[in-house]
């Protein structure tokens, strides 16, 4: 069985998974330009049936595990690495955007949640039972230092292969780096068209732009005092204020401008936390000195020849788009 999905999983929060593993997909945007390349990095080996977790396993103790029993065979690990281009030619990055493994031949055409897990170190692992005890103890024979020492080094070629150690060391686990670095990340298992397991994905949320509710005060230094009306925030439950004259912010005790309140929807995993942006008349960003307090969002008045916003948005992220 699999557990309850949250409710900020499912379709239209992960990543087209199909396009993560299309060696040569391109996808073209703006300002620059995404080519995919699948890395083929060995397989997990299971020489007896195991459970199989997945999480950092730097902290393999935090890991999570999954709700399925493997057979013994070779399961084959995928990458599904981006090389980001920009189109003036000044930068070129590359991120991993997935991570799958192989259970069974066929294509997955439904994706069910299977599990989540958090890293801070950045680094993903799918572990055996074996290994998930070994890494969990603090890594016999340093099986745990050399993958964060490999990973330090260069992770996108020592990292790759999943690794095998025989005697006291993990009996397999294969591992990467996650996306552009630590964060909480979700677990998919693909179904074939008769329900049956065929892969299971960790997706880094690389290939997903956010889609964001985003409220506009123009003009916002002749902003009268009082709630500002933004209704797709408030539909959210995101409430903005307009400060009056003698109003101080709470952390920083400056001339408190305006105050966005978000504590209505801290509870709803689908929403981010409102980000603020000021912008001059000719679109360019402008500064804003911002504090938060748990989930009230304070905007300080700018002082005496400092630049001020003629915008300014207030931009609540509330689900994603996959590339």
């Amino acid at each position: 069985p699999l557990p309850t999905p949250p409710l900020n999983t499912g379709d239209g929060w992960h990543t087209d998974f199909h396009k993560a593993f299309h060696h040569g997909h391109v996808i073209e945007r703006p300002d620059e330009t995404i080519t995919i390349e699948v890395l083929s990095t060995g397989d997990l080996v299971l020489t007896h049936p195991s459970g199989l977790h997945v999480g950092d396993p730097i902290a393999a103790h935090t890991a999570t595990a999954l709700t399925l029993t493997l057979p013994p065979g070779r399961y084959p690990a995928q990458l599904s690495e981006v090389v980001i281009r920009a189109r003036d030619g000044s930068a070129e990055a590359t991120a991993i955007a997935a991570s799958r493994i192989k259970l069974a031949e066929g294509r997955a055409v439904s994706w069910r949640f299977a599990g989540s897990f958090s890293t801070d170190d950045g680094i993903g692992a799918w572990m055996t039972d074996e290994a998930h005890e070994v890494l969990a103890q603090g890594g016999r024979d340093g099986a745990r230092a050399r993958i964060g020492l490999a990973a330090s080094r260069d992770g996108l070629t020592n990292g790759l292969a999943s690794s095998r150690y025989d005697g006291s060391g993990p009996q397999d686990v294969a591992w990467c780096l996650t996306g552009f670095g630590g964060g909480d990340y979700d677990v998919y298992v693909g179904l074939d068209a008769d329900d049956r397991p065929v892969e299971l994905v960790a997706d880094f949320q690389v290939l997903l732009d956010p889609v964001e509710a985003t409220g506009t005060i123009e003009d916002p230094y002749t902003e009268p005092p009082g709630i500002v009306s933004l209704p797709v925030l408030e539909d959210i439950g995101v409430t903005v204020r307009r400060a009056h004259d003698d109003e101080t912010a709470s952390l920083s005790g400056k001339p408190l401008w305006f105050e966005i309140d978000a504590r209505q929807n801290r509870r709803d995993p689908r929403l981010g936390f409102p980000e603020v942006r000021g912008f001059a008349p000719d679109g360019q960003p402008v500064p804003l000195d911002v504090t938060n307090e748990g989930f009230r969002i304070q905007v300080a008045l700018p002082a005496p020849g400092e630049p001020i916003p003629t915008r300014i948005e207030v931009a609540v992220r509330v689900g994603f788009e996959p590339m």
